[in-house]
């Protein structure tokens, strides 16, 4: 090892004065066109680095890194090759950075495969990132023997992964268009294939690209080094950059190292016994040393361009030397000693703190409050014979075989993306609260804490017993690398065929609407497993989930409610379920709105309406409707549902309020007016219907008018038509003075103007 040693350190005094031109130019173009003599690129992004990317490259800082996934307990001779390239990087004054891959190691690289990977269990790779990165430290440390100046740095994506959970994955994954992801040749090849792809490996490109970006930002890193069948995580790569900060960056990929035979470089058919290792207990270090030493000419001196540290023309010095001197093995000698002794050679081992690995809270361990009693199946019997004559479901989904299947609890999953609930989510809602009257014990899930405190509201005011869940408590616990590696059993293909996909993929959607699916039936599993919950309520016409989840939940069955009749030419009351307008948050629509929503239905909604929300029975509903029929014009069903539906959203208070605003509004005197409080008058009316006005700018009842509308017209001239009243007088002179005291409700202070028989506007006095 003397020899190597002598060897290593003439060339450290003639590197630098080899590379001290380029590195005053730009490191990383004269470094890639390095790469390109030595016959190292076999593909790039953006294409033809670096001839025709020389201006993007002159622009990038000298900064660049290559991955190395711990999927085995040490690297060998084909990792070399990226890695000494990494190596060689330094020499042209560029900043390498080795990223051992402890996150991605655990979801699997799709990449250059065929069929899925096996599974590693977290211990495996915590002890292969160890290994490898004392590997990767070693022989680091020995280039900086070499190279003094070297800037070198090994990182783990554990690091910035380890602490992220599922939700904050969904927020990445919403940055990955499904459609490009799909284009990537690898993901390609296997959907094309029987055997498919899982949803983990999928994801992959998504943990890969994020990576390259965390490094753009930390490290100010453009450029990738990669193996032969990493073009597509480059180019995804690529692509994420410039969509989150509007940045360029390159990449290449080097070939794949093979024998005079075609076989990859080091395997056990090339080197005729095992793989060739880095590590010298796996692969002795006379046993390395020969495996270079016993190269042909040809692949030697191939070996010594792809794998040397020597500048190019030293290389071509040595290819001239072995001419002069055939069958001394000049070569050989050369480049097993230089690179057994970059390998081997004494240096500084640092094995990083892999424990940020250790196990996280598995979703299994976030366990429910209590376990309820067993459900009978009369109960879901009487449930869904209650849906059927609500006109919720069709006879055909309620069939005998899968009533004979029932057992167990329901339930159902309420609220969007938005921090609040909206009219469609009272159907569901509505809908577990009268199971729970005939002994169904359901369940509901939230997506938000203040959606869970707005149904444990309504579940109050309904005095029944239903068990709420934020399910984001559940995914903030749940690591993102844990719930990626648990959607391994969900194929790719599959979701790709659900409805609610198959129509979007003309306009594209991003990767979190599948991360949707993957948490939806992940839930529905749980539930199951620590709540019998085997049925699933849907109403958001969503049945593609349903049916997705039942694959992968034993005895797992659910169906969609919608208040839309069946028939075309009848589209019964989806539009008024569906107003976007119509929020349960009092802060959205008040008590009073939402109260009148209900009071302003035609007869026909309105008997609708009442048959699908109201948790009444369904023989008094239709004695209530044959009531309202009887006495048409007096909006019987109307006001008992606009009744029933305010508490139940809103409680007893909330009722309170929007029966006296609306006797206030439809009444018009001045004591209705007063007794409502300031904060409610200006929840009443909102920021859209409120005027904010100075007394100082308002002399006349004329300057009121046209102060207080709130659109083109001039109240000016509406009042002279008898259209203006305030805090129910009529005003017609415009001239008339105002008297402030007059005009000011003494409860509130403010001013209740009224412009025709239905429409009002508020008069905030701002001094």
């Amino acid at each position: 090892m003397l020899l190597a040693g002598r060897k290593i350190q003439q060339v450290s005094r003639i590197w630098p004065r080899s590379c001290s031109s380029r590195a005053a130019s730009n490191g990383l173009f004269d470094f890639c066109a390095d790469l390109k003599q030595r016959q190292l690129i076999c593909d790039s992004h953006p294409p033809s680095i670096p001839d025709k990317q020389s201006e993007l490259l002159s622009t990038l800082p000298a900064v660049l890194y290559a991955g190395f996934d711990p999927t085995a307990d040490g690297l060998h001779v084909g990792n070399l090759l990226v890695l000494t390239a990494l190596c060689r990087s330094t020499l042209f004054d560029c900043r390498a950075i080795a990223l051992v891959g402890s996150a991605t190691a655990l979801i699997g690289d799709p990449s250059g495969r065929s069929s899925e990977r096996d599974e590693l269990q977290k211990s495996t790779v915590i002890s292969n990132t160890g290994r490898i990165t004392e590997q990767i430290d070693r022989i680091l440390g020995n280039l900086r023997k070499l190279n003094a100046a070297a800037k070198t740095e090994v990182v783990s994506n554990v690091d910035w992964w380890g602490n992220k959970n599922a939700l904050e994955f969904r927020n990445i994954s919403s940055n990955f268009r499904v459609g490009n992801m799909l284009r990537m040749g690898a993901i390609k090849t296997r959907l094309e294939e029987v055997a498919g792809i899982n949803y983990s490996e999928f994801c992959y490109q998504i943990f890969q690209s994020a990576d390259w970006h965390y490094l753009a930002e930390q490290y100010g890193c453009y450029f990738q080094l990669g193996g032969s069948d990493q073009l597509g995580h480059i180019d995804s790569g690529y692509d994420y950059i410039r969509r989150m900060n509007g940045k360029l960056s390159a990449g290449v990929c080097m070939p794949l190292v093979t024998d005079e035979n075609g076989h990859k470089l080091g395997k056990s058919v090339s080197s005729g016994k095992s793989a060739i290792w880095l590590d010298a207990m796996k692969t002795p270090l006379k046993d390395f040393y020969d495996f270079f030493r016993t190269q042909s000419d040809e692949m030697a001196a191939r070996l010594l361009m792809y794998y040397s540290l020597r500048p190019i023309s030293e290389i071509q010095d040595l290819l001239q030397r072995a001419q002069r001197q055939p069958g001394e093995g000049v070569l050989q000698r050369a480049l097993a000693e230089e690179i057994t002794e970059l390998v081997h050679g004494d240096g500084s081992v640092c094995v990083r703190d892999v424990t940020t690995l250790q196990m996280k809270p598995h979703f299994e361990d976030i366990k429910l409050a209590h376990k309820g009693q067993a459900v009978s199946r009369d109960s879901l019997s009487k449930l869904w014979t209650d849906l059927s004559d609500r006109k919720l479901i069709s006879n055909e989904e309620v069939n005998g075989d899968s009533l004979s299947q029932s057992n167990g609890r329901l339930f159902a999953k309420v609220g969007d993306g938005a921090d609040h609930l909206k009219l469609v989510d009272l159907l569901a809602i509505a809908t577990l609260i009268r199971s729970a009257r005939i002994g169904c014990q359901p369940v509901i899930l939230v997506n938000s804490s203040s959606q869970a405190e707005s149904v444990r509201s309504m579940v109050k005011h309904s005095n029944v017993d239903v068990e709420v869940y934020d399910v984001t408590t559940w995914w903030s616990k749940k690591s993102c690398i844990d719930f990626v590696r648990e959607a391994r059993p969900f194929r790719t293909e599959n979701m790709l065929r659900m409805d609610i996909f198959k129509c979007q993929m003309d306009v594209g959607f991003g990767n979190d609407a599948l991360v949707d699916v993957v948490m939806a039936t992940r839930e529905w599993q749980e539930l199951a497993s620590q709540r019998e919950c085997f049925f699933q309520i849907r109403a958001d016409g969503r049945k593609d989930f349903i049916e997705f989840g039942a694959k992968h939940v034993h005895n797992g069955f659910g169906v969609c409610i919608t208040a839309e009749e069946k028939s075309n030419s009848s589209p019964g009351q989806a539009a008024a379920l569906l107003d976007p307008t119509i929020s349960l948050c009092e802060r959205i629509t008040s008590p009073y709105a939402f109260y009148q929503f209900f009071r302003n239905q035609h007869d026909t909604q309105a008997e609708k309406l009442t048959l699908t929300l109201s948790l009444k029975p369904v023989p008094e509903i239709q004695e209530l409707i044959l009531e309202h029929r009887a006495n048409l014009g007096k909006w019987i069903a109307q006001t008992a549902l606009a009744e029933e539906m305010t508490y139940l959203v809103h409680g007893e208070r909330g009722l309170d309020v929007a029966q006296r605003c609306s006797k206030a509004m439809f009444g018009g005197s001045v004591e209705d007016w007063d007794n409502l409080d300031r904060e409610t008058l200006i929840n009443l009316f909102g920021a859209s219907s409120t005027a904010e006005l100075s007394r100082k700018s308002i002399g006349t009842m004329g300057d009121l008018a046209d102060g207080a509308r709130l659109d083109s017209h001039r109240g000016s001239a509406l009042m002279k038509s008898g259209a203006f009243r305030v805090n129910g007088t009529k005003y017609v002179d415009p001239n008339a003075a105002v008297d402030f005291d007059l005009i000011r409700l003494a409860n509130s202070g403010l001013t209740i103007v009224k412009w025709g028989r239905r429409s009002f506007s508020l008069v905030k006095w701002i001094d």
